[in-house]
């Protein structure tokens, strides 16, 4: 079984590629690890710009570029 890669507070890119054409990348921050099934492991993540979480497979995030921390550090 696969282990989390991101720790919770860590800030991390998202690109939803559940769909045809992916959105832009945007600036989150990992708010929970979920339970590892037999799928990939996912996050439960915080965009900067939202009031709400997401939930995000692992293998549509990477860890963020240097400046983005403390931009979405705050939302932990």
């Amino acid at each position: 079984m696969p282990a989390h890669q991101y720790v919770r507070g860590q800030p991390v890119s998202f690109t939803d590629r559940r769909v045809l054409a992916p959105g832009p990348t945007s600036e989150f921050v990992i708010v929970r690890l979920l339970l590892i099934s037999d799928e990939a492991p996912r996050h439960e993540v915080q965009g900067s710009h939202e009031r709400f979480t997401r939930v995000a497979e692992e293998m549509n995030l990477q860890a963020a570029p240097p400046g983005m921390d403390s931009k979405v550090r705050s939302l932990t």
